[in-house]
Parts: C-alpha cells; structure tokens; sequence
C-alpha cells in the first residue's frame, strides 16, 4: 500500500531537507480532515505524510527519535481512520509497517537505555489494550511535536 506517487517519492529521496515541511503540511491537513471526520479525505494526506517519514527514516536513521515520534502519531491516525471506513486489513498492515521501523530502532539502539525506552514506549502505543482509542492522545502528541518542531 503506498500513498505517494513515483514522483513525490523520488522528489523526497532528492530533496530530503525539505521532507519535514511536507510531512508537517501534510499531517496538518490530515488531521483537520480527522477532526472534521473526513476519514477518507485524510487518508491520502496522513497517509502520504506517513510514506515521507519512512523515507526520511531510511536516508537519516531510525535514530532521529522525532521521526519515530512522528511515524508512530501518523501511525495511529492513519489506522484509526482506516478502521473508520471499515478498511481492517489496510489499518492492520500500516500498524505492521509502523511496528517493524520500532523494532528496528530498539535493536539498533540497545546500547542506549534512553533511546530504548523511549522506542518501547512507541511500541506501546501500537500494540498496547487501547490502541483503538489512541486517537485522542495521538493528536495530542501531535500538537506538541508540532511546538518543537517549530
């Protein structure tokens, strides 16, 4: 399942300092889609947010910890919004694939206690009891990675 067309993704891999803006523009416009319920019309824009950050996360490294922060925030809105239109397979699969990038990154990163902490946390949020209702703390998260970032 992809989000971006050949272009946008080639675009990224070539122009990877500014892939954060179009990660923010994105997850921005997604999430105003989610808080008006337009479940479907966020989905291109926190998908293709959530595509960018994986290729950022291939070109820098899963140990850029706002990556993983971002990944796992646009992770939870994009599976929730699939649940909403009924899509269980996809929302699965973006969980997986949200899932193996941690995974990745706590192994890379055992020497480091805090990082690994901090990667486990993630890990949590996309596989603990109340992943379904994430939401609300996801955009929560989100806003204040937004203020960092900024």
């Amino acid at each position: 399942m992809t989000f971006l067309c050949a272009t946008h993704r080639e675009w990224l891999y070539f122009h990877s300092e500014e892939g954060t803006s179009f990660i923010e523009d994105s997850h921005r416009k997604g999430e105003y889609l989610i808080q008006q319920e337009q479940w479907k019309n966020a989905i291109p824009f926190v998908g293709g947010a959530f595509e960018a950050t994986e290729i950022l996360l291939e070109l820098y490294g899963s140990d850029k910890t706002w990556l993983l922060t971002e990944l796992t925030l646009l992770a939870i809105l994009l599976v929730d919004c699939m649940h909403k239109i009924n899509k269980s397979e996809q929302a699965q699969s973006i969980n997986q694939r949200a899932l193996t990038w941690l995974y990745a990154a706590q192994k890379q990163q055992s020497d480091n206690s805090n990082n690994v902490s901090f990667v486990q946390n993630c890990i949590s949020y996309l596989t603990g009891p109340n992943k379904e209702g994430n939401i609300q703390s996801a955009q929560v998260n989100s806003a204040v990675t937004s203020s960092v970032l900024h």
